[in-house]
């Protein structure tokens, strides 16, 4: 890591604590009166906007200075390794440049931030990894480890030179005065050291980056509510009828459940709240063994016909798994031990209209996975056609 930058502030990202004072309205509906927006307007400016401004100078620092290599920045997603574009890196980034580039996405403008962080974040692991290695001072060094969302300065290798410096200095500084030698100033580097050493690195955590970094991305409200966007797009793309007899209700409404659920797991939603339907007991994560099995067999399926079975799974699971069963009654089991193919491959024989799935695809589903792992399991199919569908569009 190149110590040039280790007294870079950090970058905030959305949830980023700048003062323990200051609370996010959840909606505009609580901001009732004008003095409740004047003063949330207040502790805006002198908690958020104050940290913003004293760090967008060595921002644009360590931006610029990047830009100075030959090493294009890119950073790992969701769909893939991405790369800054052309446009960007060939520009400097000043007081004049759009707000949207300091906004996280994983496309656009913002997509220099998004790769900033993952930059940063990935040089602080590794110097604390390297500092772990070199260290003879200290034995079985551990660092904590941090999800990206609650990264304040705390975390950070960061530091002020008035601030953080300064004060170590002065307080390993030892000044004498003698008659007939005058002042003599003599250093503890030994102490200064260790000081910096704790206040520096040995306090600060690793990030937590799986396989990309996961972090809240910014989505423009005109994107998604621009009235004019759509009706663009339906003057440039064919329309499918936009009228249904009452015969294809419940395929409507599938058809709909479906895409919620897929919107829900897109926005990180946990399982829980994709499937409000299904008793506690069946939110068991998968064991180790079914589910590299099942990431296999799923290795093995097209694009297509992992999106069938994908439709498939989560009708079942609302028709038939999601039956809640009377715990006073005579004959009540627990179904949840049950297993998952055997009761899919048993509502796929029976549905009516028949299911559009070839049974033979369903031949290698893993055995071990239960009523109680469907859910779970569901989430993981539908990650792993997002991943392919991804892959294709490269």
């Amino acid at each position: 890591m190149d110590l040039k930058g280790a007294n870079m502030h950090p970058l905030p990202t959305a949830h980023t604590s700048f003062s323990p004072e200051y609370r996010v309205p959840q909606s505009v509906a609580e901001l009732k009166s004008k003095a409740d927006r004047r003063t949330w307007e207040h502790e805006f400016s002198s908690s958020i906007l104050n940290e913003l401004f004293r760090n967008f100078d060595t921002y644009l620092i360590e931006w610029n200075r990047r830009l100075a290599t030959d090493e294009r920045l890119g950073c790992p997603t969701e769909f893939g390794r991405v790369f800054v574009p052309k446009e960007f890196c060939n520009q400097n980034i000043h007081d004049d440049t759009p707000l949207a580039v300091f906004l996280p996405a994983t496309s656009g403008p913002g997509l220099c931030s998004y790769a900033m962080l993952d930059f940063l974040f990935r040089k602080q692991n590794d110097f604390l990894d390297s500092y772990v290695s070199v260290s003879q001072s200290r034995k079985n060094i551990s660092h904590s480890t941090i999800k990206p969302m609650t990264v304040t300065s705390a975390h950070l290798i960061c530091y002020d030179h008035e601030h953080d410096l300064m004060p170590l200095v002065l307080a390993n500084c030892h000044y004498s005065f003698e008659m007939g030698v005058g002042s003599k100033i003599e250093y503890d580097f030994v102490g200064l050291e260790r000081q910096l050493m704790d206040r520096l690195l040995y306090s600060k955590s690793r990030i937590e980056i799986n396989a990309f970094l996961e972090i809240d991305l910014m989505v423009y409200r005109t994107e998604v509510t621009n009235r004019a966007v759509f009706l663009r797009l339906a003057e440039r793309i064919p329309q499918a009828r936009q009228s249904c007899e009452l015969q294809h209700a419940r395929a409507l409404w599938l058809l709909l459940s479906l895409q919620r659920s897929k919107l829900l797991i897109d926005h990180r939603q946990s399982t829980e709240e994709v499937f409000e339907t299904l008793e506690d007991n069946m939110f068991r994560d998968l064991e180790d063994n079914a589910k590299t099995k099942f990431k296999e067999y799923m290795k093995t399926l097209s694009v297509d016909k992992l999106a069938v079975i994908l439709e498939v799974m989560h009708e079942f699971l609302l028709f038939n798994v999601a039956i809640r069963q009377n715990p006073d009654d005579e004959d009540n089991v627990d179904t949840s031990i049950f297993s998952f193919i055997d009761g899919l491959r048993e509502y796929v024989a029976e549905s009516e209209p028949a299911l559009v799935i070839d049974v033979a695809t369903l031949e290698d589903f893993p055995n071990k996975i239960l009523y109680k792992h469907g859910a779970k399991a569901w989430v993981l199919a539908y990650k792993t056609l997002t991943k392919k569908l991804g892959s294709k569009r490269r």
